[in-house]
């Protein structure tokens, strides 16, 4: 996945809480609306989100949403950050770095 990145972005492995690159930064983005939109539509048809199959079952952890999520995290979380950097919607200086919340989007970049 590192290898298709152009326009001086980097990624060598996936790190979260905090995201330590600006690439990491975007899929955890990605990941997180596409989770709120599972939990929503598994809530509006009544089931219930946090009994899933293949994650395990924590106290808070929405285990159905996540299972849901894994065959649509490729193609879009991860293609949309592939195309955003690549085609230079996003740059840099559109991410801020600090030592307790990692690299972070600016507010103009998240919207």
């Amino acid at each position: 996945f590192g290898s298709l990145f152009r326009r001086g972005f980097t990624f060598e492995k996936r790190t979260r809480r905090p995201p330590t690159d600006p690439v990491n930064s975007l899929l955890s983005f990605g990941y997180s609306m596409i989770f709120n939109e599972a939990v929503s539509a598994l809530a509006s048809v009544g089931f219930d989100p946090y009994f899933g199959f293949l994650h395990s079952l924590d106290y808070g952890r929405c285990s159905l949403a996540l299972d849901l999520i894994e065959e649509f995290r490729p193609i879009t979380a991860d293609r949309l950050t592939l195309n955003m950097v690549n085609l230079g919607i996003v740059a840099a200086e559109d991410f801020s770095t600090t030592e307790e919340d990692g690299v972070r989007m600016n507010d103009d970049t998240r919207k």
